[in-house]
């Protein structure tokens, strides 16, 4: 599928595979004639040579499959004794709140006790991957970690930058993958045998190809955005103890962050990449990072959910807390409606639980005494979802999980629907 752009009355065929890339990964092959020609790596020690301060920099891809996940036992070590993390954009602010209704559920259909089951096993396709991989992709798992432990996190830019720069860019037409790749392989294929091997130069090297049909792309993209990201990572790593992670893209090539760092009186180490038989205490801890506690002490509410959630407040009291899995495609969310005395909860699921099937929500009480309502809706906002209604004497709340061919058919959705409650 190809996305047109209109600009100065032309038309621009921008290939969505490409662009996806851009600002996280940043492809292209060619001159790699630099310091650190025979050195690969991903994650690298940066070293002051006036004072011997030191920062760790760490190069990302916008995916989410499970080989690339396989970091060092060092990465994990450094991560966690790391005042501040640092990211090129808060890509978790970004206000998705139908993810998973943006993914083909055709194989989708709704058996006659109302529960969701698959006519195929297949994992649905998302834009960082697919189902079978890890919830997030890279740069949003360590944000995921850094926001449920309180580490603090830094931007290197903003999402509306990073829009702003595509929508300047000069009219150009990426050229299409037949004609870039080397043996036909697709683009993606290439990326990650090139990732996996840490090959720094060949992945720079691959953008400067894609980007060839425009004289400003490579530029702007890459050239001048490398020169600001590096003087604010300078900035940001005074006096703090910094893990920085930017796009795989931005590391290598003779104007790659890593040279401009050594241009300013820095040494770069790359860190081998080990894993010990026997796992680091900071390497667990991370990976048992994983719920984030959630409480409003005005609503009474507690919920845990997967990573810190976005919050939306609107003039008629309601509030939407939802929190997005952008690897795996799914969506988790509470709509809090004040009310001023409780309703019949058969009367609120009559109004959101509806399904093709014509199949009610199943009415029973939890250990608190409420009454709840578990259903299966299928709405033009949220697509088909799970749903469970409970509410107080002053809110109820719908409790909502959307996701993919394998979410919907599983019971996955059951444990954060536990884990929400008034108190």
């Amino acid at each position: 599928m190809k996305k047109y752009l209109f600009k100065k009355k032309a038309l621009i065929k921008i290939n969505k595979t490409l662009i996806g890339l851009l600002f996280f990964i940043h492809l292209t092959y060619g001159q790699s004639e630099t310091f650190i020609e025979h050195n690969q790596g991903l994650l690298w020690e940066v070293t002051n040579k006036q004072n011997n301060n030191k920062f760790y920099l760490f190069g990302s891809l916008h995916s989410n499959e499970k080989s690339l996940f396989n970091f060092p036992d060092s990465l994990y070590i450094a991560l966690y004794n790391s005042d501040l993390l640092v990211l090129e954009a808060n890509i978790l602010s970004v206000p998705i709140t139908n993810t998973g209704d943006k993914i083909s559920k055709k194989s989708l259909k709704i058996d006659r006790q109302g529960m969701i089951y698959a006519t195929s096993n297949k994992a649905s396709k998302t834009a960082c991957g697919s189902e079978d991989g890890m919830p997030q992709f890279i740069d949003a798992y360590f944000q995921n970690y850094a926001n449920i432990s309180g580490m603090k996190v830094g931007f290197l830019e903003t999402i509306k930058y990073q829009k702003n720069i595509l929508n300047k860019l000069d009219v150009f037409e990426i050229t299409n993958q037949k004609e870039v790749n080397s043996g036909n392989k697709p683009i993606k294929t290439q990326l990650k045998t090139l990732y996996l091997n840490a090959n720094i130069h060949k992945i720079n090297s691959l953008i400067k190809l894609n980007l060839s049909q425009s004289k400003t792309a490579y530029k702007k993209l890459i050239i001048d955005r490398n020169l600001k990201m590096t003087d604010s990572i300078l900035e940001l790593i005074k006096d703090k103890n910094v893990f920085c992670i930017v796009g795989v893209g931005h590391l290598g090539g003779k104007q790659g962050i890593l040279n401009l760092l050594k241009r300013k009186d820095y040494n770069v180490r790359a860190v081998r990449h080990t894993i010990s038989s026997e796992i680091p205490v900071e390497k667990t801890a991370i990976k048992k990072t994983n719920q984030y506690h959630y409480t409003d002490t005005i609503i009474n509410l507690k919920a845990e959910f997967p990573g810190k959630p976005i919050i939306q407040k609107f003039d008629n009291g309601i509030q939407k807390i939802y929190y997005n899995e952008f690897g795996q495609g799914n969506t988790y969310s509470i709509e809090v409606i004040p009310h001023e005395k409780k309703q019949d909860i058969d009367e609120l699921a009559n109004v959101y639980i509806n399904n093709s099937n014509e199949v009610p929500g199943i009415k029973r009480k939890v250990k608190s005494g409420e009454l709840i309502i578990d259903g299966v809706s299928d709405t033009y906002t949220d697509g088909l979802h799970h749903i469970r209604i409970i509410q107080n004497d002053n809110y109820y709340l719908l409790i909502k999980a959307v996701g993919g061919n394998k979410f919907m058919s599983s019971k996955r959705h059951q444990k954060f629907f536990g884990s929400v409650w008034f108190y």
